[in-house]
């Protein structure tokens, strides 16, 4: 499984709240436990008085809580709102981009990671799921040049070699389709998919 990706606001950023009496709420909105977080974001949105760096903040959280509840319609108009306070967010283009993804909205998701990659290139995870919506969307070259550029920045990722391994096998390269699923289950034994998509290819 992938990290948590969204990087949950510090308690620092809610400084201002918590000197007008929302330290309750303050520290709920970035709680990991998402009804939780949902809840004490609500309380800061609702409240109207934040700035609009915390305003930002308190979107992107309760946005990113929705999407890990699947609740993906709600997190995209929660990232959308935190984008309108918070343009550079590279997060919340990135998590729009997988609530996008998840719905089937291919185009507006690989909208969305270019953006997310275009304010933070370092980000790798980004080029993961970007390359996931190009291979749905058909666009095989594209998913493989994502997957070439994560596994530049990253080596030991075995998402990367694994969904490059999809790809390749969509172009009908099997052999190096199949080097790719051995790489993948080579940095994490015991890996199912890649060992189903070898069994697949005969191996």
């Amino acid at each position: 499984m992938r990290r948590h990706h969204l990087a949950f606001a510090t308690l620092a950023t809610f400084l201002l709240l918590s000197a007008e009496g929302w330290a309750g709420d303050r520290e709920n909105c970035v709680n990991t436990d998402t009804s939780v977080q949902i809840a004490g974001c609500s309380a800061v949105i609702e409240k109207g008085k934040a700035s609009a760096k915390d305003m930002a903040v308190a979107y992107q959280n309760r946005g990113d809580a929705y999407y890990h509840t699947k609740q993906y319609e709600l997190a995209i108009a929660d990232l959308s709102r935190a984008i309108e306070f918070n343009p550079k967010s590279a997060d919340s283009y990135f998590v729009r981009g997988k609530a996008h993804f998840r719905m089937g909205n291919l185009d507006l998701a690989i909208a969305d990671h270019d953006k997310a990659v275009a304010l933070n290139p370092k980000d790798v995870d980004q080029y993961l799921f970007r390359g996931k919506a190009h291979l749905d969307n058909g666009e095989v070259g594209l998913a493989i040049a994502d997957y070439d550029r994560l596994i530049k920045r990253s080596p030991k990722d075995s998402d990367a070699y694994y969904y490059r391994g999809e790809a390749r096998e969509k172009q009908g390269e099997k052999q190096k389709a199949a080097a790719d699923y051995r790489k993948a289950l080579a940095l994490k034994p015991g890996r199912e998919d890649a060992t189903a998509a070898l069994q697949k290819l005969g191996e």
